[in-house]
């Protein structure tokens, strides 16, 4: 138990209504951004939020960067602070391995990556959208070894199918 102590600003992380309340905080910024960003069949789809991680979706550079103004301009009068370190840029396209000038956020240039990670999702850069499971495999391996190697001991294939089917398939399941 910790002492009783009063909260002035932000929400409370698993609380009902955060999602809610976040979102109504970052409606003005979403609304600047669709003037600047990427529309699929009438639909604006250049900024995509869960909790406190964004992504942006621009289909040039120069588009891209009027993005980060807005987001740079509007976290001032919003008091919000975007963490640099952790955003990075990636590029999907025919000129994806091209040179580009740096992307700016504030003041800060950042990374250009060939591959990040968004909502548990690796994303690759490249020609064509591509998404990476190598990571998944190791996961799904790294279960099944740690479980067969727990169930030698009963010396029985029934017991380690069993396991297998009622602990480590809803794991991996829930893990895509």
């Amino acid at each position: 138990m910790s002492h009783v102590f009063v909260i002035n600003a932000g929400v409370r992380q698993g609380g009902v209504l955060s999602p809610f309340l976040f979102s109504v905080y970052m409606d003005n910024l979403i609304d600047k951004l669709e003037a600047c960003g990427c529309k699929v069949h009438g639909v604006y789809v250049g900024c995509i939020l869960y909790a406190d991680d964004i992504i942006l979706l621009a289909h040039t550079s120069y588009a891209m960067q009027k993005m980060l103004h807005v987001c740079s301009e509007e976290s001032i009068s919003l008091d919000l602070k975007f963490n640099v370190n952790k955003s990075v840029a990636l590029r999907v396209g025919p000129r994806w391995g091209s040179v580009c000038a740096p992307l700016t956020l504030g003041s800060t240039a950042l990374r250009f990556v060939e591959s990040t990670r968004y909502l548990g999702v690796h994303l690759k850069c490249g020609v064509k959208y591509s998404c990476s499971y190598g990571h998944l495999k190791l996961r799904f391996y790294s279960c099944f070894n740690a479980l067969f190697s727990r169930s030698k001991a009963s010396n029985s294939d029934l017991v380690t199918t069993e396991l297998l089917k009622t602990v480590r398939i809803p794991v991996l399941t829930c893990m895509l």
